[in-house]
């Protein structure tokens, strides 16, 4: 019984291991990716949901809302690091997405107040969060960005949010 219980005990910590290691070696995957110059994500990232939804409609596309707090969140600034700057994510999210990134800086008291009135709206309780709108802007999910740490497993719940949606 000893013997069965130690084997156990065993095979459920050597699987554990092995999911940590996979997890440690994407994230130094990740973190490889090279990043977008300052005109790319300029280009990228609109700051309007208006002009946002406006894009979708002529392109065909889902807008992707990102509200965040660029220089007083932790998460939100490491995602900005590890996913969102990054060219891969950039070049994998404008394929189905028109992406708006809503800050609210410390920094400009002004966009801050202009954007948090944009979360009331939205009723967003936090930052990082994410909502995905259809071109008509109406909501089909909502999440917390930090959930989803590398580009990989962030462009994967982009594609199956999408999918989902594309049920409906």
């Amino acid at each position: 019984m000893k013997k069965m219980i130690f084997s156990m005990v065993y095979a459920i910590m050597s699987m554990t291991i092995q999911a940590q290691e996979k997890d440690d070696d994407a994230a130094l995957l990740n973190e490889a990716l090279p990043k977008a110059t300052k005109e790319e994500l300029k280009a990228a990232w609109l700051t309007s949901i208006e002009e946002g939804l406006k894009k979708a409609k002529a392109d065909n596309k889902l807008v992707m809302l990102e509200f965040t707090g660029s220089d007083w969140c932790p998460p939100c600034m490491m995602m900005d690091k590890k996913v969102f700057s990054k060219q891969a994510f950039i070049d994998g999210v404008k394929k189905d997405y028109v992406i708006v990134k809503l800050d609210m800086p410390k920094s400009d008291p002004e966009l801050k107040k202009a954007n948090e009135g944009l979360m009331k709206e939205y009723k967003v309780d936090g930052v990082p969060t994410v909502i995905l709108l259809d071109a008509e802007g109406k909501e089909f999910n909502r999440f917390i960005a930090s959930q989803f740490r590398t580009v990989a497993d962030f462009l994967k719940k982009l594609a199956q949010d999408k999918r989902r949606k594309d049920m409906l």
